[in-house]
This record gives structure tokens, C-alpha cells and sequence, in this order.
């Protein structure tokens, strides 16, 4: 069964310099799990009625379109 966890974040996203996106306490780190193996993660920051996804990390290729589009809900 695949699902998709909160995780700590440990990247560092002081490239994002837009005012919008500050305050650490509205970024979370996600990961897609498949059982035990990771199959991507990403870094969301949501904030008011709105999610944005600023990175994507896909450990398996041949997965991407099922972690894309369980991480934008389509």
C-alpha cells in the first residue's frame, strides 16, 4: 500500500528568498512510501487555503508519475 508521511525536513530552502514563504512553521516534508521502500519525498509549504510544492525528490524513476500526482492530489 502506498502513503504518503510527514517527515522532519533537513534540506535547507534559503533559495526561496520571496516574502511570501517565510515562517518555518508552514513548511512540511512528505514522503511516499511504498511498505518499508521510499519512493519520493517533497517540501510543501501551505498557507492560508493554498499548498505550494517547492521541491520534489523521486528515488525511483519508474514511479514518478504515481508520487507526482499523489503529492498534487490529482
Amino acid at each position: 500500500m502506498i502513503q504518503i508521511l510527514p517527515v522532519e525536513s533537513k534540506k535547507n530552502l534559503d533559495h526561496i528568498t520571496s516574502p511570501y514563504f517565510e515562517g518555518q512553521d508552514h513548511y512540511f516534508r512528505m514522503e511516499m512510501r511504498d511498505g518499508s521502500s521510499v519512493l519520493g519525498s517533497g517540501d510543501i509549504f501551505i498557507k492560508g487555503h493554498a499548498a505550494y510544492l517547492l521541491a520534489l525528490d523521486i528515488e525511483d524513476p519508474t514511479s514518478a508519475y504515481i508520487i507526482l500526482t499523489a503529492f498534487l492530489g490529482v
